[in-house]
């Protein structure tokens, strides 16, 4: 009972309550490896890796052939820079359970971060075998063919993204960037202020995108950004 309210106040954002409710789970009953899982969760959220770290150990010793497990104890590791101890969780976790199409995504998100690419687009492939609806692993791939330059495929798989998900932000503003680097200024202002319409916040990306080079300086895309922070910050 108490797990389950730790997971529905985790996902609300509660992240006191949850823990709160993860411990009198422990304190019930110490042996409720979902209940040190789903306070591991919490604590990474909340930017205590060590802590995670901890209680997703004590998880896995408790059941070690929980994929879960091992799959957020990969993020937390590559949180900290740990990026073999991840690659190894990931790996288990796919031994576990290969028809996960988590674990795949979520090794791929660690493989984009290391530069490996093509690993990257390897495992977002196979989670969209898994799992045909993976809006999210349709968009990731997209934004990797367009920093490699494949801006057909990647323009396929931000469309898939939108067709799984219509209000999926990130694939409408991969598609700008997409047109950005073709050099196609109305599609990049039109599917930009789409993507800041469904709530987008480009801003946080103009200076380390480097899709947004050409623009950084145009009136109009500096204009656009500042209506949409404004409005933003007057909701």
């Amino acid at each position: 009972m108490y797990t389950n309210e730790g997971i529905a106040k985790g996902k609300k954002g509660d992240f006191a309550g949850a823990i709160a409710a993860f411990e009198k789970a422990i304190l019930l009953n110490p042996d409720d490896d979902k209940a040190y899982t789903g306070r591991g969760i919490v604590k990474d959220e909340r930017g205590d890796y060590l802590g995670a770290l901890s209680d997703y150990d004590k998880a896995i010793s408790l059941n070690p052939n929980e994929a879960t497990a091992y799959i957020n104890r990969a993020i937390t590791r590559s949180n900290v820079r740990d990026f073999e101890g991840a690659f190894a969780d990931f790996d288990s976790a796919i031994e576990i359970n290969p028809a996960l199409a988590e674990a795949y995504y979520n090794r791929a998100q660690v493989k984009e971060e290391v530069g490996t690419l093509t690993g990257a687009i390897d495992d977002y492939t196979m989670a969209i075998y898994l799992q045909p609806d993976y809006a999210d692993a349709f968009n990731c791939r997209s934004d990797i063919r367009r920093q490699l330059g494949h801006f057909e495929e990647a323009l396929q798989d931000a469309r898939k993204a939108i067709e799984i998900n219509p209000d999926h932000l990130y694939a409408y503003a991969t598609i700008a960037e997409i047109y950005a680097q073709m050099g196609d200024r109305d599609l990049f202002f039109d599917n930009l202020t789409i993507a800041l319409e469904k709530g987008f916040p480009a801003w946080e990306f103009q200076d380390e995108n480097e899709a947004y080079a050409p623009y950084r300086n145009d009136p109009q895309f500096l204009t656009l950004l500042q209506t949409y922070r404004s409005a933003t910050q007057n909701t």
